[in-house]
């Protein structure tokens, strides 16, 4: 029995509805296709979203951030910081404990947030 890796796409935020990743000073939302089961293949139960903590060219250990249901596509990573880098995979899981090989890696470079602008300036005489 043989579990199957999911190929995910991460893009920077923009006004196309084609973007399948969206990414903002405060969250990452990721998402991927359905897998297509094939023969002696079994369905997931659910999906894990790993996370390192770097650029994907460096080294370093992925970590399991959050995991899904089986018929949910997308994820969102509450926990990143402003101006860091993260490289993420999904990997496929059933009850059992079995897991897939992870899927092709992706990264997200968290942009600088807004900063709030000064208010009620006024002259004094």
């Amino acid at each position: 029995m043989r579990l199957f890796a999911i190929s995910i796409i991460i893009l920077a935020l923009s006004w196309s509805a084609e973007a399948f990743a969206e990414i903002t000073a405060t969250q990452v939302k990721l998402y991927w296709d359905a897998p297509v089961v094939g023969q002696g293949q079994s369905a997931p139960d659910h999906f894990i979203l790993q996370r390192k903590d770097a650029a994907c060219s460096s080294s370093g250990n992925f970590v399991d951030v959050d995991k899904v249901g089986a018929q949910v596509f997308n994820i969102v990573d509450l926990n990143v910081q402003q101006q860091a880098r993260y490289c993420y995979r999904v990997i496929s899981a059933n009850a059992a404990g079995m897991r897939s090989v992870p899927s092709n890696t992706a990264e997200a470079e968290i942009p600088l947030g807004e900063l709030a602008p000064a208010t009620n300036l006024r002259l004094t005489p």
